[in-house]
């Protein structure tokens, strides 16, 4: 392409330019499509698994709140529960056409810009040229070659190769081994910021992007740059109608620093204020305070007996459930024979709600997948239900 001239390059351009379209649209519609599975996957997922794996975690959690699901369960409305679940299902019905339907690919319009193109076109040029600065001149291809390359015999001396790295290969040109490879967030600012400030004038977004992007600025990042900027303060923008209009002066950044070192001088002889008016304390609250022999033992005797109260503490909170005062409390002064036939109502009950869980879900499963008399052996061992498991008689 460098030695075509005229109508032919010409016309590679346009090929290229053609091609870099293609390659544009594709690229949006791999995008489409990884969208359209990703929701896919997300509303089509199955739960059966999952709720038989946390029906059994909660089995134990179950026991303490069995009396208050049953009084809770008769407020339940089954038919309206079944109406909202209707409900729900042609909703999620609903979002998976708006999904498919904004997944959908019209190809690429007229939103590609021709300099981003021309941009990316010359830095192919640039990969060519520096492939062919790289590669000897008059040399065969390399999948032309009959002969396999010498094995090297080590490192060659720097003095005899000059223009050759440590494995023996051609060093590319100054040029192109100096030039950099992307732009920092840091400059992409800078150039963003030197737009306003050469041109002095107001611009919407799309005219930001056009000279953002001549500028050397990635397309796709001016828009985030450009809104960082206004979050800073170091860009105004103003909604004029429909579009926002963006401008910013050097006498506003001159204006914003010259504040933030005011604001900073400001917080530092405050913070220099507090510092001397509490080294003044610690001065005066130390000359109260002699040290003596008698005060450094208080000094170990109040350790000493706060970690013993503390220990003290502890154990007794750990012994307290022991403490026929605490317990007669928590059983509201009711004979001990009662207060225990209670707990032990209440703990059958929980019981037989957690064998009804597990038996309703063992024959959930075997329904669901239609297992045969030999898969349903298979599903207890999933299950862990053993041969002794049954109701408490």
């Amino acid at each position: 392409m460098a030695k075509a001239k005229g109508p032919a390059l010409t016309s590679i351009k346009q090929r290229a330019l053609q091609t870099l379209k293609r390659k544009k649209m594709y690229e949006q519609q791999r995008d489409s499509m990884a969208a359209q599975s990703f929701n896919i996957e997300q509303v089509s997922a199955s739960f059966a698994i999952e709720t038989a794996k946390d029906s059994l975690d909660t089995v134990s959690a179950m026991k303490s709140a069995a009396t208050q699901l049953k009084a809770e369960t008769k407020k339940f409305n089954f038919a309206e529960l079944e109406n909202v679940q209707d409900d729900m299902a042609d909703m999620m019905d609903d979002m998976n056409e708006i999904q498919e339907i904004l997944g959908r690919s019209y190809g690429v319009g007229q939103d590609i810009d021709e300099s981003e193109l021309e941009a990316e076109l010359e830095g192919l040029e640039d990969e060519w040229a520096m492939e062919e600065a790289v590669a000897p001149q008059h040399a065969a291809p390399s999948y032309l070659a009959t002969d396999l390359p010498a094995a090297p015999t080590g490192v060659k001396d720097k003095s005899t190769a000059a223009g050759v790295d440590e494995y023996g290969l051609p060093l590319a040109p100054v040029a192109l081994r100096k030039r950099k490879k992307g732009v920092s967030l840091d400059e992409k600012r800078e150039r963003i910021l030197k737009i306003y400030h050469d041109n002095l004038e107001v611009y919407n977004l799309k005219e930001v992007e056009k000279l953002g992007s001549k500028a050397g600025v990635v397309l796709q990042t001016i828009k985030d740059v450009n809104q960082a900027l206004v979050d800073d303060n170091l860009v105004d923008t103003e909604k004029i109608g429909s579009g926002n209009y963006f401008w910013s002066f050097p006498s506003k950044v001159a204006q914003q620093r010259k504040r933030k070192l005011e604001d900073l001088e400001a917080k530092r002889s405050e913070l220099k204020g507090k510092i001397e008016s509490t080294k003044q304390a610690v001065a005066a609250q130390k000359s109260l305070r002699t040290d003596s022999d008698d005060r450094v033992v208080k000094l170990e005797r109040l350790a000493l007996l706060t970690s013993q109260i503390e220990e003290a503490n502890r154990r007794m909170h750990v012994l307290s459930e022991n403490d026929p005062d605490v317990e007669s409390s928590e059983r509201g002064g009711r004979p001990l024979d009662w207060y225990t036939h209670l707990h032990f109502d209440y703990a059958c009950t929980s019981l037989m709600c957690d064998v009804d869980n597990v038996f309703n879900l063992k024959s959930w499963i075997i329904k669901k997948n239609s297992c045969s008399s030999a898969e349903v052996s298979l599903v207890e061992k999933w299950l862990g239900i053993k041969d002794d498991f049954d109701y408490v008689e």
